[in-house]
């Protein structure tokens, strides 16, 4: 099970580098319609317990997820080893997640989500700040859109100075088909940008319009490759997601999920590239009176 949340930690950290449109629209959006969720249902507390490979409890890893403040905190309590962490999400009162605070191993982390009358994101603002206040960093995200309301660009901010910019183009469908950091440089009186189209990110979705695979160029296999395959079931839950560990040699792990006919996640499994099962988490719920 300590694979299983080594696993975890790789998957956030592969998944997440770049793919903001990923990370602050649709991540935020997942949270909030997990919420939502549990509100419909009427949630009051999650249990996560892990399984070895050959079906044993482990030890090694528990969750506790427990919906507090009329619906607007969502609580998640995570012990992996020896490692606890806790994470709150907090909602308004249209379910929109409007902050995350992490803590875990004497680091918290604090986003902050802001939205248009339109429930548009226009920003997202994350502060690190260890327990000792040694070392504080921020990073803000600046969003703004077309007249359809879509992703056009992304202002990131580092500490309040170092400043880059994201733009978005559309496919048919108006989904983001891409991502491409772009650096402005000026010479006297004329202002150049460079556009990195080696770190472009690409989306792709099926006929219903989810998405089904991020995906960017890979240097030392020179093509592109995926990051992330998603697969999703009749009622558009996500019941399996690919993420690549390296490229070469080519390694991935693959999480596969199930649902009851509320919509709530019931078990998950981990599997390594040749489908040997990694380890299992099973999750009970309890429900208001």
């Amino acid at each position: 099970m300590k694979k299983i949340s080594l696993a975890f930690t790789l998957l956030i950290t592969v998944s997440l580098h770049g793919q903001f449109y990923y990370k602050d629209i649709i991540g935020s959006k997942e949270t909030s319609q997990k919420m939502k969720a549990f509100a419909a249902a009427g949630v009051q507390s999650v249990t996560a317990t892990g399984y070895d490979p050959r079906g044993a409890k482990t030890t090694d890893f528990n969750e506790w997820q427990d919906v507090q403040a009329n619906g607007t905190i969502l609580k998640i309590t995570t012990r992996s080893g020896q490692i606890a962490g806790r994470i709150y999400h907090t909602f308004d009162s249209q379910a929109r997640l409007i902050m995350t605070r992490d803590s875990s191993a004497g680091i918290q982390n604090i986003t902050q989500y802001g939205y248009d009358t339109k429930d548009k994101l226009l920003s997202a603002k994350t502060t690190v700040q260890d327990d000792g206040k040694e070392f504080n960093e921020t990073e803000e995200h600046l969003w703004q859109y077309n007249t359809a309301g879509k992703p056009e660009k992304m202002w990131r901010i580092v500490n309040g100075t170092d400043s880059t910019e994201y733009r978005f183009t559309l496919n048919e469908q108006g989904n983001v088909a891409d991502e491409t950091l772009y650096r402005r440089y000026k010479d006297k009186d004329t202002v150049y940008y460079y556009i990195y189209e080696n770190q472009r990110v690409y989306y792709y979705y099926d006929e219903q319009n989810r998405l089904t695979d991020i995906v960017r160029y890979d240097k030392k296999t020179k093509q592109l490759l995926p990051d992330v395959i998603f697969e999703y079931d009749e009622q558009n839950n996500i019941i399996q997601r690919i993420t690549t560990l390296t490229t070469w040699p080519p390694d991935y792990l693959e999480w596969r999920y199930l649902y009851n006919e509320k919509g709530l996640k019931t078990k998950e499994a981990l599997f390594s590239k040749n489908k040997d099962l990694k380890g299992r988490i099973e999750y009970a719920y309890t429900f208001k009176e």
